[in-house]
């Protein structure tokens, strides 16, 4: 009976643990989120003009990095440099925003891998065509193409720009630990430029009142499962 008890004691903080450290990984909305010093990839280099194709191409040159880009494009036509990019409804870039990428398709992956070095925190300044599905996601993996995090930011984190040029918002993934080795933006042909990011892990975010719920339920039930247990023990 013990050995029980242990086993629902062991697994209650190693729960706990999991939880706790996940509520540091979260979606990025704010360029300011990610910690200093930030590195940022402008792609301006490759302005005026464009290059079209799905990669490989080295876009970390300008700041010392090993950063390659690729697409998952079928059709080679996704975009470096500056072009007139229509977004529906969410207006359009074009060499007003200097150097971008840009994915033209409205499903598949532009891929940033980091080959100096995974980081902690990545993002861009996005924009996408609202209307084509499946919809925008960031997500973010490590160095064994292993998926860590992945948000669909036309659900939780919408951008709405109608009309607008050179529009859009800041969307990215921080994490607790330096373990992301790629960053890929998908589907709704969406744009990326400014792509920042960092290797300085983050101050732990305080837990929501709904995690402070979670755990707690969860300390009561580790509790009340060692309580049972220790009552079925024989006299």
């Amino acid at each position: 009976m013990k050995k029980e008890a242990f086993i629902v004691s062991l697994s209650l903080i190693i729960s706990i643990f999991v939880l706790v450290s996940s509520v540091h990984a979260a979606l990025v909305t704010s360029q300011a989120s990610i910690p200093s010093p930030q590195s940022v990839v402008t792609f301006d280099n490759f302005a005026p003009g464009f290059i079209f194709g799905d990669g490989p191409q080295q876009v970390g040159t300008p700041i010392g990095e090993d950063i390659v880009w690729t697409t998952t494009d079928p059709y080679n036509e996704s975009v470096i440099g500056c072009d007139s990019y229509g977004l529906g409804p969410n207006g359009y870039w074009d060499c007003g925003k200097s150097g971008f990428t840009g994915l033209d398709t409205n499903s598949g992956d532009m891929i940033f891998t980091f080959n100096s070095g995974p980081v902690s925190s990545v993002g861009g300044f996005i924009n996408y065509m609202p209307l084509e599905s499946p919809n925008a996601v960031v997500s973010a993996y490590d160095c064994s193409n292993n998926l860590l995090e992945s948000y669909d930011i036309t659900v939780e984190a919408p951008i709405s720009t109608p009309g607008a040029a050179n529009a859009g918002g800041f969307r990215g993934i921080s994490r607790p630990t330096a373990d992301i080795c790629q960053f890929r933006v998908s589907n709704q042909e969406v744009v990326l430029d400014d792509l920042t990011f960092s290797r300085q892990t983050a101050p732990a975010a305080i837990p929501t009142m709904t995690e402070w719920g979670m755990i707690i339920f969860m300390v009561l039930a580790g509790l009340g499962s060692v309580y049972y247990l220790r009552r079925r023990r024989p006299a």
